[in-house]
C-alpha cells in the first residue's frame, strides 16, 4: 500500500472507522462550526471514534498519517434547530439520495502515534442520515495499519461535510465524505482492541480502538433545492383549552426534527383549519401530522400521520389551484368508519396485563392488504380506543425506526437502548409480515394505566387500529371480559 503525504489538492482517502473510548476526562470545548448547512456554536464531548486511511480494493492510500479523530457534539443552548437537508451523492458505489437529519460528530485531522504529518485535510462536521434510495450491499477488501480484511458494505449511516472551524477555512469545500455501516465477512479473525496516542487541535489523548464500524467514501454532495408548498387541513380539537396546533412535516425515512406552529387559524366554512408548509423537496416524499398545545406548554401525542408523494398533490381544495391539500380527521368517532379501501383487522390475540401502575399489552393479527407495505417509508400508528370511540392509547413510529429483511417481506421495530424515538409511547416491539395479498402484525407496548372504558356487564369493548400510511386496518369490537389482573380480549 502506498504511505506518501496527501499534497494539496489530491483527492481526500477512504477511511475505516472503529468505535473508540478513552479512559481520560477530557475537557468540553466551544467551536464555530461553518459548513454548508448553516453556522453553529456546537460543544465538543467526548471521543466516538478513530479512523484510519484505508486501501480499498488495492486503489492505495494518499496519505497514510493523516488520521481523523470524531467527537460527539451537540449544539449550543439559545440556537434554532437542525433543518434537515436531503442531498443527492455521487461516489465509487454510485448515487443516491438521503437525508441528513441531525448532528452528530465532529472529525478532526490527527497525528498517530508520534508520526508527523501535514494534515492536508478537512475537519468534518458529521449528520445522521436516512436514505431516499436503496442501496446495495456489496463485498470489498479493505486493508488499514491496524488489519487487512474482506468486507460487507451494508448501508449509509451518516454524512460527512466539510467544515471550517473557528474561522480556519475549507480546503477542499467540493468533497465530502459518506460513511457506510460495515461487518466482516464471515471466517475471518475478530479485530483485537488497539491502542493508539493522538495529537490534534484538541491535545494528546490515548484512544483503545474497539471495534470495525464504518467505510468514509469521498463524494460529491449537492442539495436538492426545488420545492414546491402543501396546504394541510384538519379538524379542531373538541378540547376548549387548546392555544394552538404545530405542524410537522418529514421525510418518509427520517424522524420528525422541528414543528411549524400554525398558531390558532381561523375555521373555514366546512369547519376545518388550515396551515401551509413551504420548503418542500419536490425529489422526496414527505409525512405529515398535527399537534394541539395548551396555554402551559403540554403538547398532544401526533395526530394519524399523513404521507404525500413526490412530487405531487394529493387533492387540490378550492381556489387553491396548484397546492396540495392533506385532509384527514384527527380523534373523532366519525374517523373509525372503515373508509372505502379500509380493512377489517382479524385480531388472534389481545392481552392486558396489569403491571404495577401500567398496562403491558400484547396482540396479533392480520389484515388482507391491496399491494406491498413497506412501513420505512410509511411509518406506523397505534391506536386502542374505548368502544365510543374514546381515545385511549395512540403511539407513532416513524419510518427510519424499522429494519427490514434483504426480501422486504419482514419489518422489525425493537425499542433502542438509547432514547426512543418520539412518538413512540411505550412501543417494545412492533413486527410486520407480508404474505401474498396480507399482512400479520405483532405488537408489545408498555403504557400508563388509562381511564376505565365504559362497561357492560362484565365486560368492556376495545378498538385496535392500525396504520401505515394510506393502509388502515382495524378491529372495532374487542370483547374483553372483566379481571383484576390480566384480560384475555376476543
Amino acid at each position: 500500500m502506498t504511505t506518501t503525504t496527501r499534497p494539496s489538492g489530491a483527492p481526500v482517502d477512504h477511511f475505516k472507522c472503529y468505535k473508540a473510548r478513552t479512559a481520560a476526562a477530557l475537557q468540553r470545548r466551544s467551536v464555530l462550526l461553518v459548513d454548508a448547512f448553516g453556522s453553529k456554536t456546537t460543544i465538543v464531548l467526548k471521543p466516538d471514534s478513530f479512523c484510519n486511511p484505508v486501501d480499498k480494493n488495492g486503489e492505495g492510500i494518499t496519505d497514510a498519517t493523516a488520521h481523523l479523530t470524531c467527537y460527539r457534539i451537540r449544539d449550543a443552548s439559545g440556537q434554532g434547530r437542525f433543518v434537515q437537508h436531503s442531498l443527492n451523492l455521487q461516489n465509487q458505489f454510485g448515487s443516491g439520495s438521503l437525508v441528513a437529519v441531525s448532528p452528530r460528530v465532529l472529525c478532526v485531522p490527527s497525528e498517530v502515534d508520534g508520526v508527523p504529518s501535514a494534515l492536508n485535510l478537512d475537519h468534518f462536521k458529521c449528520y445522521r442520515t436516512a436514505t431516499l434510495t436503496q442501496f446495495a450491499r456489496r463485498n470489498v477488501f479493505l486493508a488499514d495499519q491496524f488489519e487487512s480484511k474482506n468486507t460487507t458494505v451494508l448501508r449509509p449511516c451518516t454524512v460527512c461535510m466539510p467544515a471550517d472551524k473557528n474561522g480556519e477555512g475549507i480546503q477542499d469545500p467540493s468533497t465530502s465524505l459518506t460513511c457506510y455501516r460495515i461487518q466482516d465477512v464471515s471466517g475471518q479473525p475478530r479485530f483485537s482492541p488497539r491502542s493508539v496516542t493522538v495529537h490534534n487541535q484538541f491535545g494528546d489523548t490515548s484512544l483503545t480502538a474497539l471495534q470495525a464500524r464504518s467505510l468514509c467514501v469521498p463524494s460529491t454532495a449537492g442539495s436538492v433545492a426545488e420545492t414546491f408548498a402543501a396546504s394541510l387541513r384538519w379538524l379542531p380539537s373538541s378540547d376548549p383549552g387548546v392555544a394552538g396546533y404545530r405542524v410537522y412535516a418529514r421525510f418518509l425515512n427520517a424522524p420528525y426534527v422541528s414543528a411549524q406552529d400554525a398558531g390558532l387559524p381561523v375555521t373555514a366554512p366546512d369547519g376545518t383549519l388550515r396551515s401551509v408548509v413551504t420548503c418542500l423537496d419536490k425529489a422526496a416524499d414527505h409525512a405529515f401530522a398535527v399537534t394541539a398545545y395548551l396555554r402551559d406548554g403540554e403538547e398532544s401525542p401526533f395526530s394519524n400521520e399523513l404521507g404525500l408523494p413526490s412530487p405531487g398533490c394529493l387533492d387540490v381544495g378550492p381556489g387553491e389551484k396548484g397546492q396540495c391539500t392533506v385532509a384527514g380527521k384527527c380523534d373523532t368517532l366519525g374517523d373509525l368508519a372503515l373508509p372505502p379501501g379500509g380493512r377489517d383487522l382479524r385480531v388472534t390475540k389481545f392481552l392486558l396485563t396489569h403491571v404495577g401502575r401500567r398496562r403491558l399489552i400484547v396482540a396479533k393479527g392480520s389484515f388482507a392488504t391491496a399491494g406491498l407495505l413497506n412501513p420505512i417509508r410509511t411509518g406506523a400508528t397505534i391506536e386502542v380506543r374505548a368502544g365510543d370511540g374514546r381515545a385511549l392509547y395512540r403511539a407513532t413510529l416513524q419510518g427510519w425506526a424499522f429494519r427490514s429483511d434483504r426480501g422486504h417481506r419482514t419489518f422489525r421495530y425493537v425499542v433502542p437502548h438509547g432514547r426512543a424515538p418520539p412518538g413512540a409511547r411505550g412501543i417494545k416491539r412492533l413486527r410486520v409480515k407480508l404474505k401474498p395479498g396480507a399482512a400479520d402484525v405483532g405488537m408489545k407496548l408498555l403504557t400508563l394505566k388509562w381511564a376505565s372504558p365504559a362497561r357492560s356487564s362484565r365486560q368492556i369493548h376495545l378498538i385496535w387500529v392500525i396504520r401505515f400510511g394510506a393502509e388502515c386496518a382495524r378491529d372495532l369490537n374487542l370483547v374483553c371480559p372483566v379481571s383484576l389482573h390480566r384480560t384475555v380480549c376476543a
